[in-house]
């Protein structure tokens, strides 16, 4: 097994892995990482760990084999699992129409899903329902693995909660969560979600592209309104400098308050990052 010290990236100074039937263990599966947040029963996070994949092997193996040899993920009885997917293929849904029945159709419709993808859907406490793309395969058997019945959430679930539950200094405000090759544009009016969707990235000006057309598309003004940035980058990366050369009034994210952190915790892990994660915490209450 991996020992406790290689495969923690923060841990609250009074963590053990004797409290993990406590916990609830909430995981990110991508492609190219899988990120594990561990909440414990008062909210608090007393535990973050984080694995980049390599490109020499397929990452569901790499998922499978982490499950499997880590001395933290391996451990099976917990208060309960949450898995976040990050499919490129989702759809949200106003609650008053959706039928769930009709998925076959939702899919066909609003999205093409990859081989090995089936159906799943949630439902929004904002009115809405997030049907998206699952590996199939890997559902199977996480479900198999852990002695819990698994959550899954597409990953702007876990997006939307935590910018519905950030308290903004402007009513209409828009959000963006940067991955790898693909950006997340949020924005919010008051308590309502007025837009949300995913665009590919390919170059390091495209999230400042997207982000410029969403606002024009709603009438934003990169001149005054405020863009928070969110996920996978920092203030040195291109990416978030190209966007600061077109609009003035940008800035990173932080926790969000309805989760506990240790006072080192920032000293250890961005505040901006791993926003999906800490939203489908609250999904899963």
């Amino acid at each position: 097994m991996a020992s406790l010290s290689n495969t923690l990236h923060y841990s609250a100074p009074d963590f053990s892995p004797s409290q993990l039937s406590n916990c609830t263990l909430n995981l990110k599966i991508a492609a190219w990482e899988l990120i594990a947040v561990i909440v414990d029963e008062q909210n608090a996070v007393v535990a973050l760990l984080q694995f980049p994949f390599s490109d020499q092997q397929p990452w569901q193996e790499q998922v499978i084999n982490l499950l499997n040899t880590n001395n933290i993920l391996s451990f099976k009885n917990w208060n309960a699992v949450n898995v976040v997917t990050c499919s490129k293929h989702f759809a949200l849904i106003p609650d008053k129409i959706f039928n769930p029945d009709l998925l076959d159709q939702y899919q066909r419709l609003l999205f093409q899903p990859l081989v090995g993808e089936r159906i799943a859907y949630t439902k929004h406490t904002n009115g809405y329902v997030n049907v998206f793309g699952l590996d199939a395969a890997l559902e199977e058997w996480v479900d198999r693995f852990y002695n819990n019945t698994i959550n899954y959430f597409h990953q702007t679930s876990g997006l939307i909660e935590t910018v519905s539950n950030t308290v903004f200094a402007d009513p209409v405000n828009l959000s963006v969560h940067i991955e790898p090759d693909y950006v997340v544009v949020i924005v919010k009016n008051g308590p309502a979600l007025r837009f949300c969707n995913l665009y590919y990235t390919k170059a390091d000006t495209d999230v400042a592209y997207f982000t410029l057309l969403v606002m024009k598309e709603l009438g934003m003004k990169p001149e005054t309104d405020t863009v928070t940035v969110f996920g996978n980058t920092d203030a040195e990366a291109t990416t978030f400098k190209t966007l600061y050369r077109y609009i003035r009034n940008i800035k990173f994210g932080s926790k969000p308050t309805f989760l506990q952190f240790g006072a080192d915790f920032d000293q250890v892990v961005a505040p901006y990052r791993h926003s999906d994660i800490y939203g489908v915490h609250l999904c899963g209450k």
